[in-house]
């Protein structure tokens, strides 16, 4: 969401593209979401090896991927160079879409599951609201530190063409913190999803309920 929301800035800052240019580059990026997630659903259902955790770290691999690749942005970089990244990221939003929502209600008793969604929906969309923020507010603070002149500072984190170098600068390190952070939230998961399939084993497993139970 933040690349969604503020790459169009890195496009005008960096490659002067104009608004219109800039929306048509982004189009890269949006246009898988229209129809990953139907294909993440039918994945899912006609090919039972292929399970929705599966597609997730799929999903999370184009994530790093597309974000890593971004960490080489600089003037000199051609646009074409940016398909790449921006396809993977467009892959990573829209592959679990389509039954990510379903897999999360699923996973708590039907009586709960107005609480759940609830809570779902909080989280993603308080999660988004604060990534977009938080972005907008640490790029700012990083060119600020470069520049001595606020209202310069203003213009070069408001993605005015001149300054290419010093934004695709602070870019990198913000992509950094991205990283930094979606590894750690990568690395909860993987732990709370182990932990969840090894307690299903032991509460499908007969010994461990006739220990459980004699106990």
């Amino acid at each position: 969401m933040t690349i969604l929301t503020y790459f169009p800035v890195a496009l005008s800052a960096i490659w002067g593209l104009s608004a219109g240019a800039s929306g048509l580059v982004m189009l890269i990026m949006t246009a898988p979401v229209l129809f990953l997630p139907s294909l993440g659903v039918r994945l899912i259902a006609r090919n039972h090896r292929i399970s929705p955790t599966t597609l997730v770290y799929v999903a999370l691999a184009g994530m790093f991927a597309g974000n890593a690749f971004l960490l080489i942005v600089s003037p000199s970089l051609p646009l074409a160079w940016l398909v790449l990244p921006l396809v993977l990221l467009g892959v990573s939003m829209g592959l679990p879409l389509g039954f990510v929502d379903g897999e999360a209600m699923g996973a708590v008793p039907a009586h709960l599951s107005g609480t759940a969604s609830g809570v779902f929906n909080l989280l993603r969309l308080g999660g988004e609201t604060v990534a977009v923020g938080g972005y907008a507010a640490v790029l700012g603070a990083l060119v600020a530190a470069r520049v001595d002149d606020p209202d310069l500072a203003h213009r070069v984190a408001s993605g005015e063409p001149g300054n290419a170098g010093i934004y695709a600068c602070v870019f990198g390190h913000v992509q950094l913190a991205i990283l930094a952070i979606s590894a750690v939230g990568t690395i909860a998961v993987a732990l709370l999803h182990r932990t969840r399939v090894g307690a299903d084993r032991a509460s499908q497993d007969p010994g461990t309920l006739a220990s459980t139970t004699t106990r």
